[in-house]
């Protein structure tokens, strides 16, 4: 391992491959990685933010975050937990969460091979209800959208490029002549 200090990259410690082999292939890898995530996750402390944006946010009972970022292993593992790419990532571990914002804390945390796709690893239920999930590209799926309208939760969502979806209404309260947008069609 090594430390940089003003600029320049000094030896720190030397690790042996072998001790290093052993370590990763551990079969509790998985769990102590899962405890590792949950601690550093319930040591995060909930600035505050802008009192107009939590004033609005605060209409949900819960604002969820679902996201999942992906930890490259030992080439050696790639049969255990394969990875998505083979020449630059061949072995990775997929750490897939829903995070609560308000306080901290987890919703869910699940560990998949580095190929499993994030949409597969988030299953909507009856938790969504009254709650606002921010969801990135990964979990796209109109089945899913539907089903958290239909359990009473809420989404954000950003929209796959090309996509042209239709206005169905607007919130905005306006003054003199209104344009109707309802029924037009957003460009992306």
């Amino acid at each position: 391992l090594y430390q940089a200090y003003d600029g320049a990259v000094r030896e720190k410690h030397r690790m042996v491959e072998s001790c290093f082999g052993d370590w990763i292939r551990n079969p509790n890898l998985p769990a102590w990685m899962q405890a590792v995530v949950l601690h550093a996750i319930s040591q995060l402390e909930d600035d505050g933010g802008n009192s107009e944006l939590a004033a609005e946010l605060g209409k949900f009972r819960e604002l969820l975050v679902a996201d999942s970022s992906v930890i490259r292993l030992h080439w050696s593992l790639r049969d255990l937990y394969p990875g998505s790419r083979k020449n630059h990532s061949p072995a990775a571990i997929k750490v897939h969460m829903v995070q609560k914002t308000r306080g901290g804390g987890i919703h869910h945390v699940s560990l998949t091979d580095g190929k499993t796709s994030d949409s597969k690893a988030l299953e909507v239920g009856p938790w969504v209800a009254g709650s606002l999930l921010l969801i990135d590209l990964g979990y796209y799926d109109f089945a899913r959208f539907a089903r958290i309208e239909r359990l009473g939760g809420f989404f954000i969502s950003r929209v796959k490029d090309g996509a042209k979806p239709e206005i169905v209404t607007s919130l905005r309260v306006h003054r003199g002549q209104k344009v109707v947008i309802a029924g037009e069609k957003l460009q992306t």
